[in-house]
């Protein structure tokens, strides 16, 4: 996530891949007096108005240096920086980055059609209402916890994809009180009702799970070595629950 000298926030993303030749992308231009802070990424200010077909990102960094700027959660890790750009923990802006997974994959194979969405949460707990009186620490943390939502994308979703009938989307997240935990608990007991929340929430939509999987593996149905291959594996099994 980038924000700029207007406070306006950018998502940045790191790539394992470059884009096809010809992919217009939005230009890192070297300006000092046109810096942007990267939120998630630092880079620098993009020409007005030139068409943004691709987010701000690049492939050039390691795989520990995009673990380490996407894991910096402001008040619990410290910024990530190369001494170029500042990296922050992009949640606030992209929480739920499904819109930009499908952008990616329109990016990398414009021709092909996507057949299968899958998204896959974190976990949340159960809405409740506020008691009492509001104050303004109240309105701060209603304002966090609206930014870094994951609702919004999957309303939007739900709404939309129907419309596009060819493609089948799954989206799972447990909703439980469990799943109620800071980003730095380390008390194993909060951890084992994590797992047992998912345990539970897996069982209870394992034919959602089941589906989800088949469609996956549908493009393979007919590759007889793949085939071969996958019946040494089983992809996923919890308590009795396959997919093969």
């Amino acid at each position: 996530m980038c924000a700029d000298e207007d406070v306006c926030l950018y998502v940045y993303i790191f790539l394992n891949v470059r884009y096809p030749v010809g992919t217009p992308e939005v230009p890192l231009a070297i300006s000092e007096s046109s810096g942007i802070t990267i939120l998630g990424s630092t880079t620098t200010g993009a020409q007005v108005g030139y068409k943004r077909s691709a987010f701000i990102g690049s492939c050039k960094y390691h795989v520990w240096q995009a673990i380490r700027a996407s894991s910096a959660a402001p008040y619990y890790l410290d910024d990530f920086s190369d001494d170029v750009y500042r990296w922050q923990d992009g949640a606030i802006v992209a929480n739920n980055p499904t819109i930009f997974s499908i952008r990616e994959a329109q990016l990398l194979w414009p021709d092909a059609k996507i057949d299968c969405l899958v998204s896959i949460g974190c976990g949340s707990v159960p809405t409740k209402a506020r008691k009492g009186g509001w104050r303004y620490l109240d309105t701060g943390q209603v304002l966090i916890e609206s930014a870094c939502s994951v609702d919004r994308v999957e309303e939007a979703l739900s709404t939309l994809l129907p419309m596009l009938p060819e493609i089948q989307y799954f989206q799972f997240n447990p909703v439980d009180e469990r799943c109620d935990m800071e980003l730095d608990e380390t008390d194993p007991t909060v951890w084992l009702k994590l797992e047992a929340a998912v345990k539970d929430y897996i069982q209870k939509n394992s034919e959602s799970f089941k589906n989800a999987c088949e469609r996956l593996l549908l493009p393979f149905a007919h590759d007889e070595k793949w085939t071969e291959n996958l019946k040494s594996l089983t992809l996923f099994q919890v308590k009795g629950i396959k997919c093969r």
